[in-house]
């Protein structure tokens, strides 16, 4: 088996866990759309077709239309599912036919007009053409939609809550992003075989357009929220809070009674910048910050957030239910709790999640993690999941 079968057998086994995960987890997970999940059905097909009959150097017709048409069907679906997701437009039964046909008729017609007109073009060149032609009309159709939701929304793409609103805007921010680099891919093949008068061979030309639907692919399974979705998540998030209240550093944003004549003084130069600080960090820990980091303490923060280090050992000291070391000690077990409900404990081990969370020793992650949850992880697992 070469790579490029490889990649096509992993990209299939990725879309019948995803498949499993979306069947289990639909009415809880709002990406999981008929769309969508027929978009992974077009494209588990699509994978399979290149196992068994993978693409020769100069490739076959046979092949070149089934998978050509596969991919006109992935585009039409992703824009559909995207417009579902955003909600900026609702379709009309008689505007969705015509996507859906459009998406049939597309490649035979453009062939024609090949024929008809330019005969003597070499069958790489229409081909390249054609893929131009329904890539570019359909990125022209996303930005607009992508616009629209941004306007919306007013650019909210860094919320990174247990809300449905939020999964969905991170989730089209990072589709769009994905069909921009898509696109762009597709361009450098146009252009390549325009300028240089060569044909890039079949099989690296279906491996560059299937890398980036299985770099969404793994995406989705490296991310609980689009994996299970944000009602799934949060009903066992409600069961392990029901269970372990202590879970979760607590903000006050009024100060507790201040003794000290310097941090009174402190206390009156940032009284309206408390809650700036507190959403600021808040909002470091839960887009920014990366939990495989072992050594990061509040010097690192103050340099992250742009506040002085004085300023934020303030907050903590007055506004914060714990100090910081015990506040980013409760946020990395969260974060392990999170990678156990999200069921990334099937297919890794407690180590493997220890070490996601920044700890290199598996007895100190094990200590903190009892201390913080009142269990030991393996309780954890066999109690929650």
């Amino acid at each position: 088996m070469d790579t490029f079968q490889f990649s096509y057998v992993f990209a299939s086994v990725s879309i019948l866990v995803l498949l499993f995960f979306f069947r289990v987890n639909r009415k809880k997970n709002p990406i999981a759309d008929s769309y969508f999940i027929l978009l992974l059905c077009v494209l588990l097909l699509r994978f399979l077709y290149l196992i068994i009959y993978p693409p020769s150097v100069d490739g076959l017709v046979l092949n070149d239309v089934l998978l050509l048409q596969s991919q006109i069907f992935v585009v039409v679906l992703f824009y559909l599912h995207l417009l579902n997701q955003t909600e900026v437009q609702r379709l009309s039964r008689l505007k969705l036919e015509f996507h859906l046909i459009y998406s049939c008729l597309h490649l035979p017609v453009f062939y024609l007009l090949y024929k008809v007109f330019f005969p003597k073009t070499p069958i790489h060149i229409a081909v390249a053409i054609i893929v131009f032609t329904y890539v570019l009309l359909y990125f022209l159709l996303l930005i607009r939609v992508f616009l629209k939701y941004s306007k919306a929304a007013n650019g909210s793409y860094d919320s990174y809550t247990d809300s449905e609103n939020a999964i969905v805007q991170k989730w089209v921010f990072f589709l769009s992003v994905t069909f921009v680099i898509f696109l762009f891919s597709k361009l450098f093949v146009f252009f390549y075989n325009r300028i240089s008068h060569q044909h890039i061979s079949a099989p690296y030309y279906y491996f560059i357009s299937s890398s980036f639907w299985l770099l969404v692919l793994l995406r989705i399974l490296t991310d609980p929220l689009f994996l299970m979705g944000a009602k799934n998540r949060s009903i066992r998030s409600n069961r392990l809070n029901k269970n372990n209240s202590s879970l979760g550093p607590c903000w006050s944003h009024t100060s507790s009674e201040i003794t000290n004549q310097q941090d009174l003084l402190l206390s009156q130069k940032i009284e309206f910048q408390v809650q700036f600080y507190i959403r600021a960090t808040e909002d470091f820990f839960e887009n920014s910050f990366d939990f495989s980091q072992q050594k990061f303490g509040i010097t690192d923060l103050s340099f992250k957030l742009h506040v002085p280090q004085s300023h934020l050992k303030f907050i903590f000291k007055y506004h914060c239910e714990f100090g910081f070391s015990y506040y980013l000690v409760s946020l990395r077990i969260q974060k392990a709790t999170d990678l156990m409900l999200s069921d990334f404990i099937k297919f890794n081990t407690l180590e493997k999640v220890s070490s996601m969370v920044g700890y290199s020793n598996y007895n100190t992650f094990f200590l903190n993690f009892k201390s913080v949850v009142g269990m030991t992880p393996n309780q954890f697992v066999k109690k929650m999941v």
